[in-house]
């Protein structure tokens, strides 16, 4: 039997918690003898942290960080106790953790607010729990073990993610504003603007079926309907259990522009002509990209240093907990 129920681990260097807001002296008296807050500053500072709370063999596991953490640390922690010894997940606000909290049906609340109402439903026995799948991200030709996340994305929604992260990750007025300003500038054919739109050199199979074209513009793969908050482009899209979601385009930009209803809302056909190009919606078991170019694992930037085989696959389930 474990020392603790529940293991928080904090990446203080994540942008909302830079100022101790919600560090472990925060954290610790809301949880008591329930469970433990390790603080973090470094990859070195996870790993032993996920190494301490495998030994308390906690049941439930908090990641209260930004983008990518909660991918960090699944991924350690599949690394030193296998995909069959994953706990239950306590989604914590911040990042790409965000879009699994909307899974739940419920909305992003601070970590202190979300802490407390799980201690409240622990010790009513009323906690409920939603199962999903992750990714299982793997390249051929570099020692790199396999990343764990939700989704996955390259081209124009790496490049975006690029300038985000390069802007100290601000607000959502910002993301907003900049998507509009990049639309204005393509349609201007503004160079520094095209950059977002140029088609990445990509060999795509899908379950084993050749994408008919060698360039896209992006590739999203998510086991969740939505991937981005507000953006439902798989609407229409079923999946078995052990399957993911995938949009593959290589679509002009004019195209996308005369559907973008359509295509960010999972509304409709989308309408082309002959040379338009083609996106390819639906669900897969594995999708393998020949490619180079960089790609992103819940908002975690990873860059090949050479062309190879990029292969996603269904990945381990978790338990998410409803907060």
């Amino acid at each position: 039997m474990g020392k603790h129920t529940v293991g928080i681990i904090t990446n203080m260097t994540a942008k909302k918690n830079k100022s101790g807001k919600y560090k472990k002296e925060v954290l610790q008296p809301i949880l008591g003898d329930l469970g433990i807050v390790i603080d973090t500053y470094s990859l070195e500072d996870m790993r032993k942290a996920v190494e301490r709370l495998m030994k308390d063999e906690v049941t439930f596991l908090g990641v209260n960080g930004g983008d990518g953490s909660l991918q960090k640390i699944l991924t350690e922690w599949i690394r030193q106790g296998g995909e069959e010894n994953i706990p239950r997940i306590i989604p914590l606000a911040g990042g790409s953790t965000n879009a699994l909290i909307y899974y739940t049906g419920r909305k992003p609340e601070s970590p202190a607010l979300t802490l407390r109402k799980f201690v409240s439903k622990f010790k009513t026995y009323s906690l409920m729990y939603m199962e999903n799948n992750l990714l299982k991200v793997t390249m051929e030709k570099e020692e790199f073990p396999p990343q764990y996340g939700i989704t996955f994305a390259n081209g124009v929604i790496y490049k975006f993610i690029e300038l985000y992260l390069e802007n100290n990750k601000p607000g959502v007025r910002w993301v907003l504003r900049t998507i509009m300003e990049v639309i204005g500038g393509i349609t201007m054919r503004i160079e520094r603007f095209l950059y977002y739109i140029e088609k990445i050199n990509a060999k795509i199979y899908i379950d084993g079926k050749e994408y008919p074209s060698n360039q896209v513009i992006t590739s999203i793969l998510s086991t969740l309907k939505t991937p981005f908050p507000t953006l439902t482009i798989f609407r229409n899209t079923d999946r078995d259990v052990e399957q993911f979601y995938y949009l593959v385009t290589d679509l002009k930009f004019a195209t996308i522009v005369n559907n973008i209803h359509n295509i960010f809302f999972g509304i409709g056909e989308v309408i082309k002509g002959p040379n338009s190009g083609d996106i390819w919606i639906g669900s897969a078991n594995q999708i393998i990209e020949k490619t180079k170019e960089g790609f992103i694992i819940d908002g975690e930037l990873y860059k090949p240093s050479e062309c190879q085989d990029i292969i996603i696959e269904s990945g381990p389930t978790v338990a998410v907990t409803v907060v």
